[in-house]
């Protein structure tokens, strides 16, 4: 069943089922009791199925019953035209959207993941992001994500990280996640001073380049340390580097921040800097589209404000800093759920008993995004 908000497709089936072609009519399209939008139809020649775009229309629709109505030749133009059967209604019936409202006192202003150095509000660029690995949320340690797999190999006095792909990973825009995106971003980094990971990604990568595209395996080339010893495993900050698109982030890379593409569970609906993130269900993310259908993600909200909107049942979650009488006094309430985040706590996670799947933890709350529901 679609949700409020889908795109909804509608086709027509139509044919000229006489033995004389048809000349230039109009169609017509109601929906419920709006007024009628009557469309242009090129000849059809006998026996011919249209394939014409009047014969086809999308709606967003709320939630509840509907009803779309199609006719051909609603002024009877057309001469020995059978109009039973040129008529048709369909109902369709559209539920109410699954949202989940998430407030935090921090604000971002721009989401390009390779200049936050943190993942902003609500972490809102593992949503829209995904890296070759991610952290495991009980251990903290890289486990794959994009990439199937890695390992290191020396080679006559040298190393390199050898890093297959996983297949069937795509970008918010339908397009293919390729290697060349993620040759394309490690090699960013490494050339763009302004980014957080530029000083690290230089002080263990020495080049980037594909191996075997129809093994889908691209290779880190690895410098050794000031003692001339060879890494043995790469860091994970470089491991769970987010992936971008080359071609949308070449082509824009100032622009990227405020229209990002990603390949994560949500993509990107609209964005305020510093006030509001609006996202929007993945269907195409590789792991699975996400059981909600939206995410909004409100910015730069004072403490007693989240709070005022939690216990009103505004929002579902939010994000405090923390504090530990803050900590000691929510926890009291059995209507919340508290997690302090960070080692020491930076961070106090809340959120209200309506949402399920979401486990905050100090290493990765949004690795199963797809699967939260509420």
């Amino acid at each position: 069943m679609p949700a409020e908000g889908d795109e909804i497709v509608v086709t027509a089936q139509l044919r000229n089922q006489g033995t004389q072609d048809a000349d230039v009519f109009t169609v017509q399209w109601v929906l419920d009791d709006q007024p009628p939008a009557v469309l242009p139809h090129g000849p059809l020649l006998a026996q011919q199925r249209s394939q014409e775009s009047s014969s086809r229309r999308k709606f967003k629709l709320s939630a509840g019953l509907h009803r779309v109505t199609f006719t051909a030749d609603p002024e009877n133009k057309l001469p020995d035209a059978n109009r039973q059967n040129g008529v048709f209604s369909k109902q369709i019936e559209v539920r109410a959207g699954r949202t989940l409202r998430i407030g935090d006192f921090r604000t971002i202003d721009q989401l390009d993941p390779l200049r936050n150095a943190t993942p902003g509000p609500a972490a809102v660029l593992r949503l829209l992001f995904r890296g070759l690995a991610r952290l495991d949320p009980e251990s903290g340690v890289p486990t794959p994500d994009l990439a199937a797999g890695w390992e290191i190999r020396p080679t006559n006095g040298s190393a390199r990280c050898l890093i297959r792909l996983q297949e069937g990973a795509y970008w918010h825009d339908g397009t293919a996640l390729t290697l060349d995106d993620v040759k394309f971003t490690y090699e960013r980094v490494l050339s763009d001073a302004a980014s957080p990971w530029h000083e690290l990604a230089n002080q263990w990568i020495s080049d980037v380049r594909i191996v075997n595209r129809a093994e889908a395996t691209l290779a880190l080339g690895l410098k050794a340390d000031s003692a001339g010893l060879l890494p043995v495993a790469l860091p994970p900050q470089l491991l769970t580097l987010t992936i971008v698109p080359q071609r949308v982030y070449a082509a824009d890379p100032a622009g990227f921040g405020q229209r990002p593409i990603g390949s994560g569970p949500f993509q990107l609906a609209d964005f305020t800097p510093d006030q509001a993130i609006q996202l929007r269900a993945f269907a195409q993310f590789n792991q699975g589209k996400p059981r909600l259908d939206a995410i909004a993600i409100q910015c730069a909200v004072a403490s007693e404000g989240l709070l005022q909107q939690l216990r009103e049942q505004q929002i579902t979650a939010a994000l405090l800093p923390y504090s530990p009488a803050l900590a000691a006094e929510l926890s009291a309430n059995s209507v919340w759920a508290t997690k302090p985040l960070g080692e020491p706590p930076t961070l106090l996670d809340v959120t209200t008993g309506t949402i399920h799947e979401r486990f905050p933890n100090a290493f990765d709350s949004n690795w199963n995004a797809h699967l939260w529901y509420v």
